[in-house]
Parts: C-alpha cells; sequence; structure tokens
C-alpha cells in the first residue's frame, strides 16, 4: 500500500513539472496604446503572438509574472488614387518588449516593420497585422532569444531572488512573494530549492492566515450560506493549525444540507486525511494566490506604460 501511495504521489508532482516547465507569457496593451488599436485590431494581434509564442516552446497564459508589451506607431500614411475608391497605405512600427512586472526586469526588446493597405485607415492596420506571419524566422527568433534570456536570467539570479521572497514572506506580502517564485522555469538548475521555498512561505501563510478562514467560513455556515462556507474552508491547508476545526466544520455541513452539498463536503472532509490530495491541493493553492497577484499587477502595469 505504501508502495502505491508513493507511485502516486510521484505521479502528481510530474504532471506538476509538467505544467511548469513552459516559461508563460501574458499579452497586455498598456493603456496608452488602446487609442493606436481598437477592439478588433488588438484581437487580431493578440491572436497573431499567441501563436508565435506556443509555437517557439512558450505557454501563452492570460495571467503570468512576465508579459509580452506590444506597440504600434504609424511610420507613415499615404493615400493614393485606385480607380473607384483611394487606398490607404500605411507602414507601422511594431514594438515587442518582453518584461517581468514583479521585478520590472526587460528581458529582451526587438522592433519589427509591417505594411498594411485598404480603403481606410483601420482596415490598413488590420491588414498590417494580419500579413504577420507567426513562422516567420524573425519574429521566431526573437520569441526563442526571449525564452532563453529569461532562463539566463533566473539562473544568474536565483539566490537574490529567493531571499527577495523570503523578504516579502517575513513582511506578510505573501501573494507577492509566492508569484516571484512561480515564474521560475523547472529547468533551472536547482530549482528543488525554489519549490521548497514555496512551499515553505505558503504554509507561513497558511499559519497567519488560517484563523481568518475559519472564521469566515463558520460565519458563512452560520448564515447557512453552505456554499459559500465550504469554498472558504477549501482555502486551508490539511496541515494547518486550524486543520481539525475545518474538518469538523465540514462534517457538520455535511450532516445538515441536501445530497449533492453534502458530497462536496464530504470529499472537502476526506482531503484533509489525504497526503496525495494535499501536495496536488497545495500546487493548486500556490498557482492561484500567484494569479490573483498577476491580475492586480497586469491592471498597474498597463496603465504604467
Amino acid at each position: 500500500m505504501k508502495k502505491i501511495v508513493i507511485i502516486i504521489i510521484a505521479t502528481v508532482l510530474c504532471f506538476v513539472c509538467k505544467a511548469q516547465s513552459e516559461i508563460e507569457i501574458a499579452m497586455v496593451v498598456p493603456v496608452e496604446q488602446e487609442s493606436a488599436m481598437n477592439a478588433n485590431l488588438w484581437q487580431t494581434l493578440n491572436g497573431k503572438m499567441h501563436t508565435m509564442i506556443t509555437r517557439n516552446g512558450v505557454s501563452a497564459a492570460e495571467y503570468s509574472g512576465i508579459v509580452m508589451y506590444p506597440q504600434i506607431s504609424v511610420l507613415n500614411e499615404q493615400t493614393v488614387e485606385g480607380g473607384m475608391k483611394n487606398i490607404t497605405i500605411i507602414d507601422l512600427q511594431l514594438t515587442l518588449t518582453c518584461e517581468n512586472v514583479i521585478t520590472n526586469t526587460v528581458y529582451n526588446s526587438q522592433v519589427f516593420y509591417l505594411r498594411g493597405e485598404g480603403t481606410a485607415n483601420n482596415v490598413a492596420k488590420m491588414k498590417a497585422i494580419n500579413n504577420i506571419n507567426p513562422n516567420n524566422e524573425q519574429f521566431a527568433q526573437f520569441i526563442k532569444e526571449t525564452k532563453q534570456k529569461i532562463v539566463n536570467y533566473y539562473q544568474n539570479n536565483m539566490a537574490a531572488l529567493l531571499d527577495r521572497a523570503k523578504t516579502l514572506a517575513s513582511m506578510q506580502q505573501y501573494g507577492q512573494a509566492i508569484a516571484l517564485l512561480n515564474t521560475f522555469p523547472i529547468s533551472v538548475s536547482g530549482y528543488k530549492e525554489v519549490n521548497n521555498a514555496i512551499i515553505a512561505i505558503y504554509k507561513q501563510y497558511q499559519q497567519d492566515n488560517c484563523k481568518q478562514f475559519y472564521h469566515s467560513a463558520y460565519t458563512a455556515y452560520s448564515s447557512n450560506d453552505y456554499q459559500r462556507a465550504l469554498s472558504v474552508l477549501e482555502q486551508i491547508d490539511m496541515q494547518s493549525p486550524c486543520a481539525n476545526d475545518a474538518k469538523t466544520l465540514c462534517n457538520t455541513i455535511k450532516q445538515q444540507v441536501e445530497e449533492q452539498t453534502a458530497r462536496q463536503a464530504e470529499q472537502l472532509e476526506k482531503m484533509f486525511q489525504s497526503y496525495v490530495d494535499l501536495e496536488s491541493k497545495r500546487i493548486k493553492a500556490c498557482r492561484d494566490i500567484a494569479v490573483e497577484y498577476y491580475k492586480s499587477a497586469c491592471i498597474n502595469c498597463r496603465k504604467s506604460k
């Protein structure tokens, strides 16, 4: 039985390593660029960048601590007669900059030149963006170079970033600390130390916050909002000081509610007893904490560019 449990745990961790092995980059359009690109133009460019990124060994994420900023400027615009309708020809400069929103580190930046033509300004711009070929060697080389520079940055600055994360945790800035370490590529030599630091910070976070989680859950339970109570209880780690209280509350809810909610409470109660679930739950919890931080960070970084 012990051997089976070890195999299961190893399998879970392998899936986690696979998920973290790819660098994740989110596309973020600066607020000042919204006037240069309407929603359709941005959506088209975002789709092109998504394809380009994923074809070159990087994951495209909705939110990440590593972002790609596109900046577009018009270099030249001219109108020529084209029979029934005049034709607008536009030359655009597209600057792509890859940056870490937590450390404000710029990994790479490059300028690309695009041309499009159409019966109107926006039509010509859209044509220029549609002319981007994700298989273009210049774009592909840029992504590959960016990926390598990111890996090099984390490899060369591991000790400093670990110290920074620990300092943030000591100041109870757990979200930023976990988000900072969550951007580390798994391929970096010595990644195990990073992973251990994430878990240690998460445990510290649980130590300081589990009473608050439990109080919120109990308040929801007292108001007969059982779904809310269970949702909050899911945030409590199975080895936190509040784990026994959380398990007891789960059992209480299970005895008082409808079958569907009771099953949810029973599953959560069982999780407080399973080491395998503990590992996967911590991994998911750390990821959720990081994503929440990335969301707020990306809102601020859009305004600062």
